[in-house]
């Protein structure tokens, strides 16, 4: 199925998105940043006190981590709409069609390289 490049529009509309992310995320990863600079307090408790502090603890670094990760993707795709390639797959060269990057803006593969991906993991396991 061939798909289209995006419109000016559609283009404009999804770089909307992409900085209001961009945005969301910068100042996400920048209060995590000072609440890691503050430091946990020396606590008072049993051990269960502990465990439980400790598994919140890694809880929040798993987060802070997950959100880190996406800020770097979405200045990519920030990137590559500078250069003009936002909507180009990065493995076939073809267009990854508007509804897959409304749904998903940070992605770089058409949906048909994807399920390709998808498959060969399964392959994989079994």
């Amino acid at each position: 199925m061939a798909r289209a490049r995006l419109t000016k529009a559609q283009n404009k509309e999804l770089r909307q998105i992409l900085e209001e992310e961009l945005i969301r995320l910068r100042e996400v990863v920048d209060q995590d940043f000072r609440d890691s600079r503050e430091g946990r307090d020396h606590l008072v408790g049993d051990d269960v006190d502990h465990s439980n502090e400790d598994g919140e603890a890694a809880l929040t670094a798993r987060f802070r981590n997950r959100d880190r990760k996406l800020l770097k993707k979405v200045e990519y795709a920030l990137a590559r709409m500078e250069d003009g390639e936002y909507d180009l797959c990065e493995v076939s060269g073809d267009p990854i069609g508007y509804e897959r990057l409304k749904y998903r803006p940070v992605t770089t593969v058409c949906i048909e390289v994807k399920e390709q991906q998808e498959r060969a993991e399964l392959e994989t396991i079994e």
